[in-house]
């Protein structure tokens, strides 16, 4: 399914004044490529670790009795208001929602709300919360709209090419100075429902004694076997106001806790080049709070090169965690799109009573967060056929996932000035299909944030944090001439004209289009 893609940019804007105890200023910067940009002063209300202390008991909260349903149905009256706030102050400034809902429903297309920011304080807000006071439904559950967390990826972008079969490794760490955690029963269920489909996955366990991991033993893993597709870590995990970072609790050679920081674990699992995906089943995975959100385990694995990041903010619990796992790696063999399925995981969590009337529903789906490399859909999987209308390659931008045209000659890789690359390559495709062929080239293997068309191709603006021409840090510019019975492409990689940070990126990303598009150089 294509995406409509509503990119919400969020900067802190300095302190609140006396009036306003209990927000945050903020920049937001909205961008919709139907519907235009908009920059606005607002106020998001503060959110705190002791108010994700509240959320928290509120989310795993059972009830038990009269009293707790009460305080769970207030509590849940709450969290609507909370993300009826987050709305007003973000989406409802813009005024275009309704607009870009209708013609996303007129188009059959799917909205992604894409949440851009550096700071800790705002990606501390739980934007799944999200809600629409005209329909009172939150957003992340609408089958239409998907809500993800976007860190700004420094690392190459993953080839996207489906997978069969998945592999998938396993690894639980639950040292003796932490709390239990029953690992061995649930990676006993996802071993049970990943060998029920039929042959497309493959899991793995990293260590027989699942309480038991170090993290040598995943860095063995990652350098020595594979490849792994899919990291899945269930264990313990938190947020050291101290070190500034998030962790992941591994366990050392007595079984005590060995805390792995955040930039540890993104600079590991980055360095293995077949990873697509890793979820963490550990506790604030997503968290940063008052620092940057790189500083988090989720945001630093996806800031570091990794394509996608599944999270919790909170515990949950196995009433949860059950449905989940099932809706989401189902998804991800039936139709191969991680940001589909991390939908279709929510919406199962969503669906589970904690009340014999069924009134009262579980609200543990906010729980889970996505951070999503900002360049596509993450495609690791589909196992269906273009002839039942489910491609094993099929993406949310239509990309090609392996190059089925090759060049006709070799290619030349070249300096063409200051910072600036340039990949010529002949080919058999006549101008304007070769043309659309790198142009998908370029969607494929790097951030691109606009594009324009020029006399003789096009330009593609890449990268940076906020929308508009003025923060692209990559220009490229695509174009073709007939050359007998094909024609000869030319892709230009440069900074664009505010940029001056470099460090090879530019080379970098002409060599990942040259690979993509099989052009030797």
């Amino acid at each position: 399914m294509t995406i409509d893609l509503v990119r919400m940019s969020l900067t802190p804007s300095g302190q609140a004044g006396a009036e306003q105890v209990g927000t945050l200023a903020v920049q937001v910067g909205i961008s919709s490529a139907a519907f235009g940009d908009v920059q606005r002063s607002t106020e998001l209300p503060a959110f705190d670790f002791a108010q994700l202390d509240q959320l928290e008991d509120f989310v795993t909260a059972n009830v038990v009795d009269a009293a707790s349903r009460e305080r769970v149905a207030e509590a849940q009256a709450g969290m609507l208001q909370h993300g009826r706030q987050l709305f007003e102050a973000t989406l409802g400034l813009w005024g275009q929602w309704p607009h870009q809902v209708e013609a996303a429903r007129r188009n059959g297309r799917r909205i992604r709300i894409e949440i851009i920011t550096s700071s800790g304080l705002v990606a501390a807000q739980p934007w799944e919360f999200l809600s629409d006071p005209a329909t009172a439904a939150y957003l992340a559950l609408d089958p239409r709209v998907s809500i993800t967390r976007n860190p700004v990826r420094v690392g190459p972008m993953a080839q996207l090419s489906a997978l069969n079969p998945i592999r998938i490794l396993l690894v639980g760490s639950t040292p003796d100075d932490q709390g239990a955690i029953d690992v061995g029963g649930e990676f006993g269920m996802l071993v049970t429902e990943l060998s029920g489909l039929g042959g497309a996955v493959e899991p793995h366990l990293l260590t027989p004694e699942t309480r038991v991991c170090t993290f040598s033993d995943l860095e063995d893993a990652l350098s020595d076997d594979g490849p792994w597709h899919v990291v899945h870590f269930s264990g313990h995990g938190g947020y050291d106001p101290q070190l500034a970072q998030g962790f992941l609790a591994f366990t050392d050679e007595a079984g005590r806790s060995d805390l792995v920081v955040a930039s540890r674990l993104g600079a590991t699992l980055a360095s293995h080049p077949h990873l697509r995906l890793v979820i963490l089943n550990a506790c604030r995975g997503a968290m940063g709070v008052g620092r940057q959100v790189a500083h988090s385990v989720a945001g630093a694995i996806v800031h570091q090169g990794v394509p996608a990041c599944v999270s919790m903010q909170f515990e949950v619990n196995d009433r949860a965690a059950l449905p989940f796992a099932k809706a989401f790696h189902r998804g991800i063999v039936t139709h191969g799109d991680v940001e589909q399925a991390t939908m279709d995981g929510r919406r199962a969590i969503s669906e589970v009573p904690i009340e014999r009337s069924g009134l009262l529903r579980s609200a543990e789906w906010v729980s889970v967060v996505l951070h999503l490399d900002a360049a596509g859909s993450v495609v690791i999987g589909g196992r269906g056929t273009d002839d039942d209308g489910i491609g094993a390659s099929v993406t949310s931008t239509d990309r090609d996932a392996e190059p089925r045209v090759p060049a006709s000659g070799d290619g030349r890789l070249r300096s063409a000035g200051w910072q600036t690359w340039e990949l010529e390559y002949p080919t058999s495709l006549p101008v304007d299909d070769a043309l659309e062929r790198a142009r998908r080239a370029v969607r494929a293997c790097t951030d691109v944030r606009s594009e324009s068309e020029t006399p003789d191709g096009v330009e593609l603006l890449i990268g940076g944090l906020f929308p508009g021409r003025w923060s692209a840090v990559q220009k490229i510019t695509v174009s073709g001439v007939a050359d007998g019975s094909g024609s000869i492409m030319s892709i230009v990689v440069a900074p664009n004209q505010t940029s001056l940070w470099d460090q090879g990126m530019h080379e970098q990303a002409a060599q990942r289009i040259a690979k993509y598009l099989n052009v030797s150089t």
